[in-house]
């Protein structure tokens, strides 16, 4: 017997297929079991309608191939329709991409997806997607499995920059960043693993756990925080010694922000990204000095909120930092 559900009540019993999670940086596991307990209560309900007053959201609308979008109001959905939609979903959290609502954009978005997180399918999460996706059979269970990648355990997608994607896990038991070069930017992606491989050991930069710059590169590093948290170091000077120590080796860091200024769990600061390096201009320090000047203003930034914020929790009387 095939059912009608109000759009109300998908909305209750299928969050994370109708609203997306709420967690687009939580564990891959907890999202593949939340989605694999929809999936249950989609099948053991046979839904094929869903009734509903005024829009259906084209956010939900948008998961389903364009040929299979009609029957979502008409009727007729399968099991496998709903899968589809669910892989869709687990796709944007394992890749950090939107898919495209437009009937002509839909099947190359899913292209994207497999073609840019390939080396990653092998298990997990990213091996059910993949085969739902390409319209081979697919284990339900794997979607609670995590991801392994050359001995680090995936857990979660961290970001995607004009270079790599990064996506955080375990490895050999030390939190870690696993990064792969998105498409046309593995030239780039080899430059940027010589400079790591040049400095990993050293204070105040990250650890190269593993690596390969073969055909398909990748590498896994040491997992920083980012952001704002650079006002929480207490030697906010060790980003000074590490952009001292690349510019005595004659190289530009090419793109100091924030985001690029990240913290180890003891707290140590240490300076990222080396997609942007290039050598400096010979026998001219102003690039260098162009550096600093921006180094030192995020620095002194990051300190300066850090106080404020140490004064008015001090002022409000709560007893806590105000971020």
């Amino acid at each position: 017997m095939r059912t009608t559900l109000s759009l109300r009540r998908l909305n209750e019993k299928c969050p994370v297929l109708v609203r997306g999670t709420g967690d687009p940086a939580g564990p891959f596991a907890g999202s593949g079991a939340r989605i694999a307990a929809e999936l249950h209560f989609l099948e053991e309900h046979c839904v094929s309608r869903i009734s509903c007053r005024g829009f259906l959201p084209l956010d939900l609308l948008r998961l389903f191939p364009p040929s299979r979008r009609g029957r979502v109001l008409e009727g007729g959905l399968t099991a496998a329709d709903w899968e589809g939609a669910a892989a869709v979903r687990m796709a944007e959290l394992l890749g950090g991409m939107r898919f495209s609502a437009a009937p002509a954009l839909f099947p190359q978005s899913v292209r994207r997806w497999s073609r840019e997180t390939g080396p990653l399918c092998g298990g997990g999460a990213f091996r059910w997607t993949e085969a739902v996706l390409n319209g081979r059979q697919a284990l339900r269970k794997d979607l609670t499995v995590p991801g392994r990648f050359h001995g680090a355990e995936i857990g979660c997608f961290l970001g995607r920059g004009s270079t790599s994607a990064v996506y955080g896990g375990v490895f050999r038991g030390k939190r870690c960043a696993v990064k792969l070069p998105v498409p046309g930017a593995e030239a780039r992606f080899r430059r940027e693993l010589a400079w790591l491989e040049m400095f990993s050991g050293e204070p105040f930069f990250p650890e190269l756990y593993a690596f390969s710059r073969g055909e398909a590169p990748w590498c896994i590093i040491t997992r920083c925080r980012t952001g704002a948290c650079v006002r929480e170091t207490d030697s906010p000077e060790g980003f000074q010694t590490a952009l001292d120590r690349l510019h005595r080796c004659g190289l530009r860091h090419g793109d100091l922000r924030r985001a690029n200024l990240g913290l180890r769990e003891d707290g140590r600061p240490v300076l990222l990204d080396f997609s942007h390096t290039v050598p400096l201009p010979p026998g001219d320090p102003a690039a260098a000095d162009e550096e600093n000047r921006k180094l030192q203003q995020l620095v002194n930034t990051g300190a300066e909120r850090h106080e404020r914020s140490l004064l008015s929790g001090h002022v409000s009387g709560a007893g806590q930092t105000v971020a």
